[in-house]
């Protein structure tokens, strides 16, 4: 999840060259994205469990759209 959206999308690979800028190795950069991106899915998927049970597709949707807003968020 980390890698892709490094090579893939702008956010992401500035976050990983602001902590590289930072004195951060880019696996310890890689390591960190990774873990925010992984924060704000599971946080969505908690909060959406909550409610009621999910089905998969749902959940599926559920991170991607959460994902491109947190991008969004920090631009």
């Amino acid at each position: 999840m980390g890698r892709s959206n490094c090579q893939l999308l702008a956010p992401g690979k500035s976050y990983v060259d602001k902590h590289i800028a930072s004195g951060k190795t880019r696996t310890e950069a890689l390591r960190l994205l990774r873990r925010r991106l992984s924060d704000v899915a599971c946080r969505a998927l908690i909060d959406q469990t909550a409610i009621g049970a999910p089905t998969r597709a749902f959940r599926v949707e559920l991170v991607d759209r959460v994902i491109d807003q947190y991008w969004q968020q920090e631009q």
